[in-house]
């Protein structure tokens, strides 16, 4: 597997294969935490108030931790967009192997040489 240095060759940008790592790292921890924080959410709510406040604040966390990660999803896609000179929406982003995102830059026409 290659490191993500050289994830992209030249074509990625530095810009975006910095994103890529942050983004990256997020990507990992948001699906099981949104996941345990629902978990945990179906047991707080009770008729005590204490469990309410606290059901709301684990859906409050779980809003917090999926907008995180769909905003470092709009950096990155923002990231490749300076790189290549064309507009790529967050939503359009493939996911980032190499082998995929070779295969995506081909579909758009758009080379590693670019740039």
């Amino acid at each position: 597997m290659p490191r993500l240095e050289q994830f992209g060759g030249p074509g990625l940008g530095d810009k975006a294969r910095v994103q890529l790592r942050g983004s990256s790292y997020l990507g990992l921890v948001t699906g099981p935490v949104v996941i345990g924080l629902a978990i945990a959410c179906s047991f707080s709510f009770s008729s005590k108030s204490s469990g309410v406040v606290l059901g709301l604040v684990e859906a409050a966390l779980a809003v917090v931790v999926f907008a995180a990660w769909i905003r470092s999803r709009m950096k990155l896609a923002t990231a490749v967009s300076q790189r290549f000179g064309v507009k790529v929406g967050w939503l359009e982003m493939p996911r980032m192997r190499s082998a995929q995102f070779d295969v995506w830059c081909q579909r758009r026409g758009l080379t590693s040489a670019q740039g």
